[in-house]
């Protein structure tokens, strides 16, 4: 039972990442077809994080109220209308309104699994379950690639997604009954998560530690969500290459982070989450820096692969890393807390890069890039450091 309660939230967390990999793939087809300036991707991307936001916050109160299986179905059942509703949008206004129970859904099951699985179980796992996560955000792009090759119609790809959305829920609902069946703990102190809805955010906000884990989480999701986004459209714009083309560079990108995350997997049974850290922002950054040089294709294709690579166990590591920085009891608050940082990178960073590119060019997208993940890299250090000088 637990194994297929772990296959559950795996299959979730792929159903996650499907929507993420394809906007910023598709953008290119999806404002010529409407008409709308390039700039004007970021507000979808805008509404996306901000319903993030509420849902994020609301999440440890939903699932003590409906439990974790219940909100995972409902809040899939909301990513599935925003996706299928998007297939059948010809006006711009309707991405914005549907982008509402897009990101909705996609917050509630963000915060929810990922303290589910930093309480419950190993980092390896936490890794593998963003893994997951890497899946849906590299094979979206792949397969919106394939239909708009065959079709030449971006609402036909949504389609597609919006169906295995849809599938992804029927399973969901099958395996409401595992929730209540299957208790696993890791080995550490997981009693303290009974008193955590006695924790207030206003204490939480005051704490250094808080504080600057939230700053991280707004920097890297930013930046990640950032790439995802304008991508595509730097490489047709800048460097000349074609949309498909660029669509499909797109899903390697969220592929290099997926592979990344199945071997740091592997990984973490050895180095610690504060290492990978630091080796993937390094990474990372040269990989970055590939792409401002622009020399060849060849180079940037293998700049994307680099940043893909080095993002991979950031995320996970710092997830994981909550419980043991904050204890149980506080660990749900505090994960929604990053959950609502990462938001607020990701509603802020992707508009701000296509203002700066709206004044100047998408070539101000490739330096953008290393100089936010020089600044995460130093937040959560500082972190490190608060950690450091309480023990």
């Amino acid at each position: 039972m637990a194994l297929l309660l772990l296959a559950v939230i795996y299959i979730v967390f792929i159903s996650l990442g499907l929507p993420d990999g394809v906007f910023g793939g598709a953008w290119p087809a999806i404002h010529t077809t409407l008409g709308v300036p390039v700039g004007w991707g970021g507000v979808v991307s805008l509404v996306v994080t901000l319903m993030a936001i509420i849902s994020s916050l609301s999440a440890a109160t939903l699932v003590k109220r409906l439990g974790v299986g219940l909100l995972l179905l409902i809040s899939t059942v909301l990513t599935a209308i925003g996706l299928l509703g998007y297939s059948q949008s010809h006006e711009f206004y309707w991405l914005v309104i549907l982008a509402v129970p897009l990101g909705l859904g996609s917050g509630a099951i963000d915060a929810a699994l990922n303290h589910y699985v930093a309480i419950h179980y190993k980092a390896h796992h936490m890794n593998w379950l963003h893994a997951c996560w890497g899946v849906g955000a590299s094979v979206g792009p792949v397969i919106f690639a394939a239909v708009l090759v065959n079709s030449h119609d971006w609402h036909k790809g949504y389609v597609a997604l919006g169906l295995i959305q849809a599938a992804i829920v029927a399973v969901l609902l099958l395996s409401l009954p595992l929730w209540s069946r299957v208790h696993v703990r890791k080995a550490a102190d997981a009693s303290e998560e009974a008193d955590m809805h006695d924790v207030k955010f206003g204490l939480l906000a005051k704490d250094r530690i808080v504080q600057f884990s939230f700053l991280t989480f707004l920097l890297y999701v930013g930046i990640e969500v950032g790439i995802g986004l304008w991508l595509a459209s730097y490489l047709v714009q800048i460097q000349g290459i074609a949309i498909e083309t660029a669509a499909l560079w797109t899903g390697v990108y969220y592929g290099a982070i997926t592979i990344g995350r199945v071997f740091t997997g592997f990984i973490s049974f050895k180095v610690s989450n504060a290492h990978m850290v630091r080796v993937g922002v390094a990474v990372s950054i040269l990989g970055a820096l590939l792409l401002v040089l622009s020399l060849a294709p060849l180079a940037s294709l293998v700049g994307i692969i680099l940043v893909g690579l080095g993002f991979a166990p950031i995320y996970p590591a710092l997830i994981h890393a909550t419980p043991e920085r904050v204890g149980a009891n506080k660990s749900a608050k505090v994960m929604s807390l990053q959950m609502v940082g990462a938001s607020v990178g990701a509603s802020i960073i992707p508009p701000l890069i296509g203002l700066i590119s709206g004044v100047t060019s998408l070539l101000a997208f490739a330096f953008i890039m290393p100089i936010v993940l020089l600044g995460m890299l130093l937040s959560t250090e500082r972190v490190n450091r608060a950690i450091h000088t309480r023990l």
